[in-house]
C-alpha cells in the first residue's frame, strides 16, 4: 500500500522512511492519550479514599451534647481530683488538734504533700496508657482510689493509715482522673478549647471551694468518721457521670514525652515556701494557700477564655494584659498586707517597750 502511494506521488525513498516515522509517533500519541484519560477517569485507589475518610472524620465537631457532656465531665475530674486536694487546709487543722493522732506539724504535711505529689507523677505515668486508648480503664481506677481512700480514712486512727489511705490511695487515683480531664476536650474542641478548658479547670475552684465547707460544716456535727465518709459518697456521684458519658473520640496522633524538663527550671514552688517562716507551721500555710488558689483559679480561667474568644483571631494580647493586670494587682496587693502587717507588729513594740518603761 505503501509502495503504491509512492508510485502515484513519485516521492523517493528517503520520502517514504520519513512518513513511516511520523505515522509512528502519530500512533504512540494516540496511545499515551488514551492511557492518560483512562488514568483521570479511574477511580482513587482504596488507600486515598480511606485517607480521605479519616481525615474529614477527623474533624472535631466543636459542639453538641455529647462535647458539652464531656465538658461536665471534665468539670468534675478537675472537681474531684484538684477539689479534693484542696481541702488539705482542713484536715492538717483537724489532725494538728490531736483528736486522731499526736504528731508535728511538719509531719502531718507530708500526708498532703505525697497526696499531691502523687496526683502529678501518677498523671505522668498514666499519660501512655491514655495515649493507647484506655480512658474507661484510667477512669474506673481513678473513681475506685477516690472512694476506697476516703472510706479507709474514716475508720483510721494511727498516722501510717490515714498516710496509706488519704495520701497514697487518693492521691493515686486522683492521678489517674487527672490526665483524661485535661487531655479529652481537644478531641472535641478547636476554636471553643481555650472556653472549654476553662469552665472544665473551674472545678477545682469549685472543688476546693465546696470540699473544705463541707468538711469544716460536718466535723462539728458528725464526726470525723461521717464527715469524711459523706465526701466520699460525693465524689462517688459526682465521678459516675463522667466514667458514664466520657469516651475517647481519636487517640493522640503522637505519644507524649515521659520527661517535661520544664518542672526543674519552675520557680513558683520553691517561693512558695517562703510565705512562712516556721517549718512547723508549713503544712499549714500551704493548705490555706492551696484554698486561696483555689478562689483565683475560679475566675482566672474561665475569665481568660472568654478573653481568649472562640473565633479566629484569638485575642492572645488581651489574655496576656489580664495575666499581667491580674498578676501586678496580687503583687501590690500582697506589699501592702505586708507593709500594714508590719506597721502594725512595730507600733505593738513600740507601745509594749514604752509600758515597760513606765
Amino acid at each position: 500500500m505503501v509502495t503504491q502511494y509512492q508510485q502515484q506521488q513519485n516521492l523517493p525513498p528517503t520520502a517514504t522512511v520519513a512518513f513511516l516515522s511520523s505515522q509512528k509517533k502519530d500512533e504512540k500519541l494516540d496511545e499515551s492519550c488514551q492511557t492518560l484519560n483512562s488514568l483521570v477517569s479511574a477511580p482513587l485507589p482504596a488507600e486515598e479514599t480511606s485517607f480521605s475518610e479519616e481525615a474529614v472524620s477527623d474533624q472535631r465537631p466543636e459542639g453538641g451534647p455529647l462535647a458539652w457532656l464531656h465538658v461536665v465531665g471534665g468539670f468534675l475530674l478537675f472537681f474531684n481530683s484538684w477539689g479534693i486536694l484542696n481541702t488539705l487546709g482542713v484536715f492538717q487543722t483537724y489532725y494538728e488538734s490531736g483528736a486522731l493522732f499526736t504528731t508535728s506539724s511538719s509531719t502531718i504535711s507530708w500526708i498532703g504533700a505525697v497526696q499531691a505529689f502523687l496526683l502529678l507523677l501518677v498523671g505522668l505515668l498514666v499519660a501512655p496508657i491514655y495515649d493507647r486508648g484506655y480512658l474507661r480503664l484510667l477512669l474506673a481506677v481513678g473513681l475506685f482510689g477516690v472512694i476506697f481512700g476516703h472510706m479507709m480514712l474514716s475508720i483510721c486512727t494511727e498516722y501510717w493509715q490515714v498516710m496509706l489511705s488519704q495520701g497514697f490511695c487518693i492521691g493515686i487515683g486522683a492521678g489517674c482522673l487527672f490526665v483524661p480531664c485535661i487531655s479529652i476536650l481537644p478531641t472535641y474542641f478547636s476554636s471553643k478549647l481555650g472556653l472549654t478548658v476553662g469552665l472544665a479547670s473551674s472545678g477545682s475552684s469549685v472543688g476546693g471551694v465546696i470540699y473544705p465547707i463541707v468538711l469544716n460544716e460536718l466535723l462539728n456535727r458528725i464526726g470525723f468518721a461521717w464527715s469524711v465518709r459523706v465526701l466520699g459518697f460525693i465524689a462517688l456521684v459526682t465521678l459516675l457521670v463522667p466514667l458514664s458519658v466520657m469516651r475517647m473520640r481519636a487517640p493522640p496522633q503522637r505519644l507524649r514525652a515521659f520527661i517535661d524538663w520544664y518542672v526543674f527550671v519552675s520557680l513558683p514552688a520553691v517561693y512558695f515556701v517562703q510565705l512562712t517562716r516556721d517549718k512547723n507551721m508549713l503544712g499549714t500555710r500551704i493548705g490555706m494557700g492551696c484554698s486561696m488558689m483555689a478562689f483565683g483559679l475560679l475566675a482566672g480561667a474561665p475569665g481568660a477564655g472568654a478573653i481568649l474568644g472562640t473565633t479566629e483571631p484569638l485575642r492572645w494580647s488581651g489574655v496576656w494584659l489580664y495575666c499581667g493586670l491580674a498578676c501586678f494587682s496580687s503583687g501590690l496587693m500582697y506589699f501592702v498586707l505586708r507593709f500594714y502587717i508590719w506597721v502594725q507588729t512595730y507600733s505593738r513594740g513600740l507601745e509594749h517597750s514604752s509600758n515597760r518603761e513606765q
